[in-house]
């Protein structure tokens, strides 16, 4: 057996002093190329309204640490946006950010770091419908776009991202035309859709195949007027085929028909 005696000092690495931290924090300036996108980012954001956000914003609670002032609500904001602008949306990897990442240093323009519970707090807490007000007013760098929610967010929390609602139409596996509007919902897209294939066409669709997301009561009525036979899957058709809707004998889809026997 071999012991390995311990040695009575340090080494001189560690002893070592790392005097570059000094020096860090006073070229920050410098680091950050003047085309670089946190640049245009601040400059977007100074041009938002924050009135109803320090009107939601009451509270001290949302203090990067004991005995330290709370944390400016405006740049609690920049910051969530500016890491969502670069896929990051968790709270603990915001705070890494803020702590580690020179443009989000530069962003916090010498404020302190935020924590990732007063990062969870700002976007859950009593600013949550402010936030989203201010998030609709960003995306207008885009006078067209909308916000949606993103079927590509990995999180799964639903983020809010600025975009289009792009409607294809296939006819015999063929791509015979394509739209694109700026409402968020299908079942609103479809007749104005429909109507602008028949004029570009110059023809007359008399079948309709969609999804649940088309389907609505001014929908039917629209292809019906039109003389238009539809296919529309329900949006409770899944739920439709389970014991428990076909045990519900108070649903009219459970009734049987029975025609009225003449007197």
């Amino acid at each position: 057996m071999c012991i390995a005696s311990i040695p009575s000092k340090l080494s001189w690495r560690q002893n070592e002093t790392r005097s570059c931290q000094l020096t860090f924090p006073m070229g920050i300036e410098f680091h950050i190329p003047e085309d670089d996108m946190v640049r245009f980012f601040a400059a977007e954001c100074g041009t938002l309204d924050y009135a109803d956000l320090y009107a939601a914003y009451c509270g001290t609670y949302y203090s990067p640490g004991p005995g330290r002032p709370p944390t400016d609500p405006r740049l609690l904001f920049q910051v969530c946006a500016f890491a969502y602008a670069n896929d990051i949306y968790s709270s603990r990897k915001i705070e890494e950010a803020c702590r580690k990442r020179i443009d989000f240093i530069w962003l916090l323009d010498g404020e302190p770091a935020p924590d990732h519970t007063t990062i969870a707090s700002f976007r859950s807490g009593q600013c949550k419908d402010a936030i989203e007000r201010l998030f609709y007013h960003y995306s207008k760098t885009d006078p067209d776009a909308t916000f949606f929610r993103m079927k590509d967010d990995h999180m799964r929390n639903g983020q809010l991202r600025p975009g289009y609602n792009l409607q294809i139409c296939v006819n015999s596996e063929f791509i015979t035309g394509i739209g694109i509007f700026v409402d968020r919902n299908d079942v609103n897209t479809l007749e104005a859709f429909v109507n602008a294939l028949m004029e570009k066409h110059g023809r007359y669709y008399g079948i309709i195949s969609a999804d649940a997301g088309y389907e609505s009561l001014a929908n039917y009525r629209f292809m019906d007027d039109a003389g238009i036979e539809s296919f529309v899957k329900p949006t409770n058709y899944e739920f439709m085929k389970t014991k428990k809707f076909k045990n519900q004998i108070g649903r009219r889809e459970n009734m049987a028909y029975v025609a009225a026997q003449a007197q």
